[in-house]
């Protein structure tokens, strides 16, 4: 049990530092959890508590590392406060969705959207800067949260993605993400509480997943700070891509 715990904080410590970096990636917890045998109730309720932490200290060393601004009246915290908002509606409504619509259905529809906007982003890497548009990041924002309420994933890489396409520098982008995800993803531990009851809270899992996400966000954040933007943008868009067809291939066992 001891080994299967380090083993446990040695992979949030990776796919967390991912996530921190690029604001995408730690929605494979999830999978990876179940196929280690964790029961879903288990998994959902110990993922969300792990995303508010390290969403929230992401959040805070972004801002520490000036990759992002979240002082008073800033641009940063509006759009970080604005997709949160819009985050909480979208997850509720996509939730409500989910239950009418064919798992595989939902996941074809993630996998081929992470996909596109990782096309787009590659090829337009090259663009310096986009014109900022309050009406597509609206747009992105809502889809975003939909895409988390619907099926659990797909938050990140459209948020950020979205954003970026959007006219938001990458490391703001990322940094706003990071946050947002960890403040919409309270409404899902208070719903697990009021549903579930602490019974649902395996501490041990949420313990080793905490310690070992905690131990890489700092680390993500300063190598954040060090990239070029237009680095990031590449980036953000081949893992976009890799997720998207890593989700494609998992309805296969839902068909």
């Amino acid at each position: 049990m001891t080994l299967s715990l380090i083993l446990i904080a040695a992979l949030a410590f990776i796919l967390t530092f991912i996530d921190v970096s690029f604001g995408m990636g730690f929605s494979v917890m999830t999978p990876t959890l179940i196929i280690l045998d964790f029961s879903t109730v288990e998994v959902i309720p110990a993922v969300l508590v792990c995303s508010v932490i390290f969403g929230i200290a992401g959040g805070f060393f972004h801002h520490k590392h000036k990759n992002v601004n979240f002082g008073r009246k800033t641009k940063s915290l509006k759009i970080m406060l604005f997709v949160s908002i819009i985050g909480v509606i979208g997850v509720f409504a996509g939730a409500a969705l989910a239950v009418n619509l064919p798992e595989n259905i939902t996941k074809i529809y993630i996998a081929a959207l992470m996909i596109i906007l990782g096309l787009i982003l590659l090829i337009k890497h090259k663009k310096e800067k986009h014109t900022f548009s309050w009406a597509k990041t609206l747009s992105f924002g809502v889809v975003a949260a939909f895409n988390k309420g619907i099926a659990g994933g797909g938050y990140g890489p459209v948020l950020t993605g979205g954003q970026i396409l959007s006219g938001v520098d990458s490391k703001k982008a990322i940094g706003i993400t990071t946050l947002s995800e960890g403040l919409i993803s309270i409404a899902g531990v208070i719903a697990f509480m009021i549903f579930g009851g602490a019974k649902v809270f395996n501490w041990p899992l949420i313990i080793a997943l905490s310690i070992g996400g905690l131990i890489s966000v700092p680390i993500a954040t300063f190598v954040v700070k060090k990239m070029h933007p237009r680095h990031i943008k590449i980036i953000i868009g081949a893992a976009s891509i890799v997720l998207g067809i890593g989700v494609f291939f998992t309805t296969s066992s839902l068909a």
